[in-house]
C-alpha cells in the first residue's frame, strides 16, 4: 500500500513539474547540444532558438537598464531635495558654503551631440557683406548718439 502511495505521489510531482515547465518554458531547454545538429530542420530551429534567446538577453538587459535609470533620477530627485534644505538651514543661519550639486555626463543625453554651444566655437564667424553693412550702420548710429550725449 506504501509503495502505491509513494508512486502516485512520485507521478503527481512529475506531473506539476511538467505543468509548470509547460506554463513558463524555459529556451534553454529547447536548445540542441552541438553534436546534435546534423539536419537541416535542426539547424534552422537552432537558429530560431538562439535568435530568441538573444531577444530574452536584450530584453532583460533593458529591463535592467530602466531600473538603474530609473533608481539614479530617484537618487538625483533626494539629493535636490536634501540641498534645497540644506540651503534654506544655511539662508537661516546666514551663513555662506558651498554645496553639491550632481551634473550628469554628457554622455548620458544623446541629445547634447547636436546642441553646439557658443563657447566650443573657437573660428571668427564668416559675414556676408549685407551682414557686414548692416554692423556698420548700428555702430555709426551708436557712436551718432554717443556724441550726441
Amino acid at each position: 500500500m506504501e509503495e502505491i502511495y509513494w508512486s502516485v505521489k512520485y507521478a503527481l510531482h512529475t506531473l506539476d513539474m511538467i505543468k509548470k515547465r509547460l506554463d513558463h518554458p524555459n529556451i534553454w531547454d529547447l536548445i540542441y547540444e552541438s553534436y546534435d545538429l546534423y539536419t537541416d530542420p535542426r539547424k534552422r530551429m537552432q537558429i530560431e532558438l538562439l535568435r530568441e534567446v538573444v531577444f530574452e538577453l536584450k530584453r532583460d538587459y533593458n529591463k535592467e537598464f530602466e531600473s538603474l535609470e530609473k533608481f539614479k533620477e530617484d537618487s538625483l530627485f533626494t539629493i535636490k531635495e536634501k540641498n534645497e534644505a540644506i540651503k534654506e538651514l544655511l539662508a537661516n543661519l546666514k551663513q555662506e558654503d558651498e554645496i553639491f550639486e550632481p551634473q550628469g555626463h554628457i554622455l548620458e543625453n544623446p541629445d547634447a551631440i547636436f546642441e553646439v554651444k557658443d563657447e566650443e566655437i573657437t573660428v571668427e564667424k564668416y559675414l556676408t557683406k549685407e551682414e557686414r553693412a548692416k554692423l556698420d550702420e548700428e555702430r555709426r548710429k551708436q557712436e551718432e548718439r554717443e556724441r550726441a550725449l
